[in-house]
């Protein structure tokens, strides 16, 4: 009899734990098919997924690396200037740029994602602005992560979003491309760094503004063409430097000597002639 209690006890314990198993196991899977339910419609409406890396593989068949936006002739620039992964772009803080995806092959893409998060701890969760009705900002990212998706998996030529960021900041874009199918999708990542613009950068077109010289004379110091009084004392010879040499005139006893000297000089020489004629 005691054998058959103990029997009776431990059968009921295991059709107990074999009814509990059997309910949690129907709540996990119901679990799991509503998230697979959400996760494919999320898909159609946008990314399933916020995660940093080539995460949106999960989900998409492709279990191989992806290639990068040029190999499918996608192209992503800001305001007109191509960004290339390999190196970092430098962007002015406080300014909103245009972040444009384009294929540039005639081939629509379906849907991306643009993830963008700081470096170094910064929040970017409003650095990304949705700026047309075919894309929207992704509820599932992280507090201080933004990510902006699309609406739909129509094809779509280009996709602009507006960035913009208030302080110098090193910061990750992540971008996310499924092109002509599910299973076919490309990624690469690009390094931005945002530098608060100079307030000493030469102006890039000329100014017209013409200033006055700084000690420039002042017009009561122009000396007039006529003046208005006369000198007050005429300056004297004497005291007026001469840079010529001066020569003195001769006085009249001097010039009446020399005529003196002429005349018997021409007497002597007449007396001269006159012996030399008669011998």
């Amino acid at each position: 009899r005691l054998f058959y209690t103990w029997h009776s006890a431990f059968h009921g314990i295991i059709k107990r734990i074999d009814t509990m198993k059997l309910t949690q196991l129907k709540s996990f899977v119901l679990v799991v098919l509503s998230n697979h339910l959400a996760a494919v419609s999320a898909r159609s409406t946008g990314a399933a997924t916020c995660g940093t890396g080539e995460s949106i593989a999960f989900g998409h068949g492709n279990s191989n690396t992806p290639g990068s936006l040029s190999s499918s002739n996608l192209v992503l620039k800001w305001d007109e200037t191509a960004l290339d992964p390999s190196q970092a772009t430098t962007l002015n803080s406080g300014t909103e740029h245009t972040l444009t995806l384009t294929s540039t092959g005639g081939v629509d893409f379906k849907g991306f994602l643009l993830r963008l998060s700081g470096k170094n701890g910064e929040n970017t969760s409003s650095a990304l602005i949705v700026k047309d009705g075919i894309s929207q900002t992704l509820g599932i990212c992280e507090d201080d992560v933004v990510g902006v998706t699309h609406t739909n998996s129509n094809g779509k030529p280009s996709v602009s979003v507006g960035l913009s960021y208030g302080d110098a900041a090193e910061l990750l874009l992540e971008v996310t491309v499924v092109t002509t199918a599910k299973s076919n999708w490309v990624y690469d990542k690009f390094d931005l760094s945002l530098v608060e613009p100079s307030t000493s950068a030469p102006s890039s077109k000329p100014s017209f503004v013409t200033k006055s010289p700084a000690h420039a004379p002042s017009i009561t110091s122009i000396p007039s063409m006529h003046p208005t009084e006369s000198p007050s004392a005429a300056p004297t010879v004497s005291n007026a430097p001469s840079s010529a040499k001066k020569t003195s005139a001769p006085s009249p006893s001097a010039s009446s000597s020399g005529r003196v000297l002429y005349s018997t000089l021409c007497g002597v020489l007449a007396v001269v002639v006159l012996v030399l004629s008669l011998s």
